[in-house]
């Protein structure tokens, strides 16, 4: 009899997931609150990337303990993969034209 009852067969660490849950958490709260103090708004593609981890490992834990649900499980995944992408474009995205451009269809959003 298979030991597994999910939709693949994959043994995460809770432990791991924990661990860079909180510690991208923290980093989240820094990356905010020093972008936030200094006004220096270009690196909301850096908080991004942050905030998509540390989401991404926030549903790999809870995945764990519901290994029948497939939706949290790719949406974790899926998070964990495209943040480096935003990492990657937080070095491009410190050109200033890029960033005026950015802050400018912004404030018209908002």
């Amino acid at each position: 009899m298979p030991r597994y009852q999910a939709f693949k067969q994959y043994e995460p660490s809770q432990a791991a997931a924990i661990i860079f849950a909180v510690l991208f958490g923290i980093l989240l709260a820094a990356h905010t609150w020093q972008s936030a103090r200094a006004k220096i708004y270009c690196l909301w593609v850096l908080i991004l990337a942050t905030a998509l981890e540390c989401a991404g490992y926030i549903l790999r834990e809870y995945t764990i303990h519901h290994r029948t649900e497939k939706t949290p499980s790719v949406i974790g995944q899926v998070f964990i993969i495209v943040a480096p992408a935003c990492l990657a474009a937080a070095r491009t995205s410190s050109r200033p034209y890029l960033n005026d451009a950015i802050l400018i269809y912004l404030k018209y959003i908002w």
